[in-house]
């Protein structure tokens, strides 16, 4: 291959990597923070139910494009292997959680019932400084369905600071 031969192929290649990266920056979309948390603390009801209220709580946080949710199974087993339990009931243990998995944020609370009252409350820290940056309740008396499919959808928007306010999104 002659000189120009190969400062053309090299110019050809460089443009390339470099169409390459823009297209990879661009086409990925803005990237969304991490929030990892584990199941909340369970008050008053089954704990079977905290979880699957949990996982339906992190379907709708992740569908409000704010953050980027863990799974409760990776949670779980990357906690366990450090030896830490599966909860994190304060802000302390959320941080220590939060650093390792590798997170921008970390959540605990609880999410319990009383006869016919519902109650789900989390705070979010930021794992990097330790400042609690939402601290969110939601009171629901009367059907369990309406707390699955209003109060559970609502609750993650006002987590992810979009919370709808007549009819308009924050």
């Amino acid at each position: 291959m002659n000189m120009d031969a190969l400062r053309l192929h090299r110019c050809i290649c460089g443009f390339g990597i470099i169409a390459c990266t823009l297209f990879s920056a661009f086409s990925a979309g803005p990237v969304r923070p991490t929030l990892g948390f584990t199941v909340l603390e369970a008050n008053g009801i089954d704990p079977y139910d905290a979880t699957v209220y949990c996982q339906m709580l992190r379907k709708a946080i992740d569908n409000a494009g704010v953050y980027k949710t863990l799974e409760f199974s990776d949670v779980t087993m990357r906690l366990a292997e450090q030896g830490l339990p599966n909860s994190c009931p304060d802000a302390h243990s959320s941080i220590v959680a939060g650093q390792i998995l590798g997170t921008d944020y970390f959540g605990f609370g609880t999410i319990g019932s009383v006869g016919k009252a519902f109650l789900i409350s989390m705070q979010i820290v930021e794992v990097r400084t330790g400042r609690i940056i939402r601290d969110i309740s939601e009171f629901h008396k009367g059907k369990k369905k309406a707390f699955e499919k209003k109060v559970i959808p609502r609750f993650a928007q006002k987590l992810s600071g979009i919370e709808k306010k007549n009819g308009q999104k924050k």
